[in-house]
Formats: structure tokens, sequence, C-alpha cells
């Protein structure tokens, strides 16, 4: 797991780093957050390809992902040496919680 802290409207923001070994993938299986502003969140790969929808997170509001059981059905995988970056749109919409992930 890793703690998430992300700024309010920043691109490219790096929530999880690849190993670049050409074969290594990130498998996210939770996710939980909370903004203290309204705020959007967009997750993206380093080369700008969208993983989700933008998913508006109310004043006060957050997200989970519940923590998934199933190794074979994480809520996201990415592609071989691809990092896991976010876009927030908000002026005041910082967002912390945490991802439950794995590198294999």
């Amino acid at each position: 797991s890793k703690v998430v802290d992300l700024a309010a409207d920043t691109d490219n923001q790096d929530m999880i780093t690849s190993p670049d070994d050409g074969v290594s993938r990130i498998f996210v299986y939770g996710l939980m957050l909370t903004s203290a502003a309204a705020a959007t969140l967009l997750l993206l790969d380093e080369d700008n390809t969208a993983l989700t929808g933008t998913m508006p997170i109310g004043a006060n509001g957050g997200l989970v992902w519940p923590i998934s059981q199933n190794p074979e059905a994480p809520w996201l995988v990415l592609d071989a040496d691809q990092d896991l970056d976010a876009k927030t749109v908000g002026s005041g919409g910082t967002m912390d919680g945490v991802i439950i992930y794995a590198i294999r």
C-alpha cells in the first residue's frame, strides 16, 4: 500500500512508479480518497491514456474502491513499464488517502 497525497489542479501526479524492467505491471486492488473541497479525479498511465473516466468528488466527500479479494480481479491493470498518474481539477481539491496495489 502507499499513501496518496494529491495536489489541487495538477496534471501528471505520480501515484505509483513502475520499475521499467520491460515486464512488470501495476495491479490496483483498492483505493480510498477524501477531498476537502469539490474536485474531480482522473487516473491515467504515464502516456496520458485515461484509465478511468473523470470522477467527481464532493466537498468533504470521498471515493472508495473496496479491496478486491481476488488477485485475478484487480480494479486496474497497467501495461508493462507504465506509471499510474493522476489529474485533479478543483481549486481546493487536494486529495488524501491510500492505494492498495501490487507490482508483478
